[in-house]
């Protein structure tokens, strides 16, 4: 009796650790990153940072284009059965589509290799919370600055590449959202691109996740200060 119940044991606490390891996850955070602006992966890190803090996931890290980890090499820093990518980008495009699965061997939305199950997620800007942020930011600046709504204007300036024209809907999308809601005079949403500049006579703000080039280089020198994550030009007209 008392082998078997040693044996019941032993084989009870042997498929406990089985599953707990099968079970065990990591969460991706993927961004662009750069060379030349230290926000780009700063602004990423610090969200790593605070979920690691909550205990989201047994694994938090980043992963980047530009700098390492990078997407081509994180998931071999990872030991969790099931990872959940997170692709940090406003909108979905060439990066998204295109350059992340093929650097990290994705297949699709959900992914099967060596045991392990990956799941990759829509971008960040595709949230349906981001619109209310954005809407929020519009009328802490009204407010704030006393801007009378009839003689107002918004820009909100994304980014865009030639090679995927899905890249500037999310910029236009949330310009649209705006316009739907009769808050302002007039909404707009120029376009930035590594070929040329945004010179509209009015201030800007970058709808763009973090400080770095596109938001602060590719504006015209009249702007204000850049802000991440869904800032936005507002201007009295």
């Amino acid at each position: 009796m008392i082998i078997e119940n040693s044996h019941d044991l032993s084989r009870n606490w042997l498929l406990r650790n089985f599953y707990q390891k099968m079970l065990t996850t990591a969460l991706i955070l993927a961004g662009h990153g750069s060379h030349i602006s230290p926000h780009t992966a700063g602004l990423i890190w610090r969200h790593v940072d605070r979920l690691r803090a909550m205990g989201i996931a047994d694994e938090v890290t980043a992963a980047f284009w530009k700098e390492m980890p990078s997407f081509h090499t994180v998931l071999n820093s990872v030991s969790a059965q099931d990872i959940t990518i997170v692709p940090m980008f406003t909108a979905r495009g060439y990066f998204t589509q295109t350059v992340i699965p093929a650097e990290m061997g994705l297949e699709g939305a959900v992914t099967q290799r060596d045991g392990r199950v990956i799941r990759y997620t829509r971008t960040l800007g595709e949230h349906p919370y981001l619109s209310t942020v954005v809407q929020l930011r519009v009328e802490t600046a009204i407010q704030t600055f006393a801007l009378p709504r009839d003689q107002t204007a918004v820009a909100i300036i994304g980014h865009s590449t030639r090679r995927n024209p899905e890249s500037r809907q999310a910029t236009e999308t949330q310009a649209q959202n705006l316009r739907d809601l009769n808050c302002v005079a007039q909404v707009q949403a120029p376009i930035s691109s590594r070929r040329g500049h945004i010179r509209p006579l009015m201030c800007q703000k970058p709808f763009c996740l973090k400080r770095a080039k596109h938001g602060e280089a590719s504006t015209d020198a009249r702007s204000i200060t850049p802000l991440p994550l869904a800032s936005m030009m507002i201007c009295s007209t």
